[in-house]
């Protein structure tokens, strides 16, 4: 879903990492930030839980205050944390039925803005905004810390009983005496639509969108829309070029999807195209998409004028993948898989012809708990958030010395347990290092 620190700490959802003992051992590093695990254990219920990440050993144990319960919104599933590292925003929305992909509607659909208190980790709710449409199923930040998306499932005339397109909703992220809060950006093109807390702004995409990703440079977004439709074209990629008065789409001709949303037109890529993240390579955007369908990998470069796409590679990857995130270095990046249970891994060209590209290392891929839907990194480590198992599995990425750079090495103690029993159903969890 998916941007350096921010796509470090993105994708969020259900984590509790409670009462296994390591969880209340200190160790003997210092802590570099804190983790915030969002855990949605019932139908009725759900909580923030605070972790100290230690800087040595890539252990996680309970902060000073380690869960934060919230009575009035349930399944919290992504969070990320503001450029400044004082706020995290985490999305309220729908379980995904396994089965069809599709959302099981429960009501949600509500950014919180939570303040950080960096001496202990604790977080404080302060504003309440909606998105556009329904059902949103993910959230991101753009790396140079202006804008906050949020991807919805459907537009608001649309159903699971009455299917339609989705939308991306966007929010600029207030500064001076409005910083952590979120206000509408410049709407041309979009539609503004009124909320308790103000206006907001959303741009309509294609069908079943799954996440959004700008380029580091600040120029383009992209929303990859899986096409659980019949509709023509509807698995593909929509595109908008960013600029002072708002978002314009992406016009992909030639090969572009007709019929298509935006009228512009959507790329029209492979079968189910979900996550998606982005780096910057010598000067250069690419945009790295998995394919829940087709279980494939794609790079593609990005056109730094006209926003469009070459496809340049495409390499095969576990089974469902979910997640995906560039390391810190952008010398890495990694895919979870939630039916393989794995993390597939590749070394990210930096130079030359093979610039951008991808290598999957030899020791790939690693073992996860069962059915990993997130990933999370802070260097040198990197974290995987198993539903089913109701854990949080840690590693320790491998330096540019050793054998395989870039392999992974479970950190002791690892994987931690969420809650009190495998059914806390940890989805994500955001990391905000400390000042």
């Amino acid at each position: 879903m998916m941007f350096r620190s921010f796509r470090r700490a993105a994708l969020a959802v259900a984590l509790s990492l409670g009462l296994a003992p390591l969880l209340t051992s200190c160790g003997n590093g210092h802590t570099f930030g804190f983790a915030y695990v969002l855990s949605s254990p019932s139908s009725t219920s759900s909580s923030i839980w605070v972790y100290k990440v230690n800087n040595e050993t890539g252990r996680l144990t309970a902060a000073q205050t380690p869960s934060i319960p919230n009575p009035n919104y349930i399944n919290p599933v992504y969070a990320v944390v503001s450029p400044d590292n004082n706020y995290v925003y985490v999305l309220y929305g729908p379980t995904i039925n396994e089965n069809t992909g599709l959302p099981n509607p429960n009501g949600q659909d509500a950014i919180i803005v939570y303040g950080i208190t960096h001496d202990d980790g604790n977080i404080t709710p302060l504003v309440t905004y909606n998105t556009g449409g329904t059902e949103p199923v993910s959230l991101s930040i753009d790396p140079t810390g202006k804008f906050l998306y949020a991807v919805d499932f459907y537009q608001e005339a649309f159903s699971n009983a009455s299917p339609g397109p989705g939308d991306l909703t966007i929010f600029q992220i207030g500064s001076g005496s409005t910083v952590g809060t979120l206000v509408t950006p410049p709407c041309a093109g979009g539609t503004t639509t009124s909320t308790s807390n103000g206006d907001i702004c959303y741009y309509p995409v294609g069908y079943s969108p799954r996440t959004a990703a700008q380029t580091t440079d600040g120029k383009f977004v992209y929303v990859a829309n899986s096409g659980l439709s019949t509709q023509t074209c509807s698995s593909s990629i929509s595109g908008f070029s960013i600029n002072a008065t708002g978002f314009s789409p992406v016009d992909f001709t030639p090969g572009a999807c007709v019929p298509s949303t935006p009228a512009s037109g959507a790329l029209a890529l492979g079968s189910q195209p979900w996550a998606m993240t982005s780096a910057t390579i010598g000067g250069t955007d690419y945009l790295y998409i998995t394919d829940f369908g087709s279980n494939v990998l794609y790079t593609a470069q990005v056109n730094p004028t006209s926003g469009n796409l070459t496809l340049l590679q495409t390499l095969a990857i576990g089974s469902s993948s979910r997640n995906i995130l560039v390391d810190s270095t952008t010398s890495y990046l990694y895919v979870s898989s939630s039916i393989s249970n794995n993390i597939s891994a590749f070394s990210i060209g930096g130079s030359g012809a093979g610039a951008g590209q991808l290598t999957t290392l030899s020791s790939s891929p690693f073992s996860t708990g069962t059915l990993p839907l997130c990933l999370a990194t802070e260097a040198p480590f990197l974290y995987a958030v198993n539903q089913i198992s109701g854990s949080v599995t840690g590693y320790t990425i491998a330096n540019s010395s050793a054998s395989v750079p870039g392999s992974l090495t479970v950190v002791n103690d690892s994987p931690f347990q969420v809650g009190p029993s495998s059914a806390s159903g940890p989805t994500c969890m955001a990391i905000a290092p400390t000042s």
